[in-house]
């Protein structure tokens, strides 16, 4: 069971370790709370039950698209966990592949870019302001669709609620 909620979890194939690093680090500079599987797993334990609880715990899951990690059956696993509890999904592209390759449940969301010509402060911006846009579930709640309109709070930070409720107060 986690100890602590994070912002995201990345997912990955152990080829892209490197990138997911230099990642990891990049986005903690920007206060979000990562967690990646080379932390945290207790020796002995069931680490892909490990890794599902840390998915299910995590706002985000940010999926890092590679030809490794399209072909990988864990990494597959993974993005069908992440759906299945409705987590909002955002594929970061490392290394380019073709969508045909990709899991659906990949496909169907805006990617960002992080390849080697990419400006990769830049995508961790833009990354970083992704993660806190919406930091909610992701889709239909209980089978449920609620139109959603964006507000922003006093604060000037965007969130999501209910048109009903965006209309009362003056939307």
């Amino acid at each position: 069971m986690p100890d602590a909620v994070f912002d995201a979890l990345i997912s990955y194939s152990r080829q892209d370790q490197e990138f997911v690093r230099r990642l990891s680090a990049a986005l903690q500079t920007r206060h979000i709370r990562t967690w990646v599987d080379w932390e945290g797993i207790p020796l002995s334990s069931k680490w892909l039950a490990e890794i599902e609880a840390q998915i299910e715990a995590a706002n985000t899951f940010v999926f890092v698209v590679s030809p490794d990690s399209v072909a990988s059956e864990i990494c597959r696993a993974e993005i069908r966990h992440a759906a299945a509890y409705r987590k909002k999904i955002i594929p970061i592209v490392s290394r380019s592949v073709d969508p045909n390759t990709t899991p659906a449940e990949i496909v169907e969301w805006q990617w960002l870019f992080f390849r080697e010509q990419d400006d990769f402060d830049s995508a961790c911006d833009d990354l970083a302001e992704a993660m806190t846009a919406f930091a909610g579930p992701a889709g239909p709640l209980f089978g449920v669709s609620v139109p959603v309109a964006p507000v922003r709070c006093a604060a000037g930070v965007p969130v999501a609620l209910p048109r009903a409720v965006a209309w009362a107060v003056g939307g």
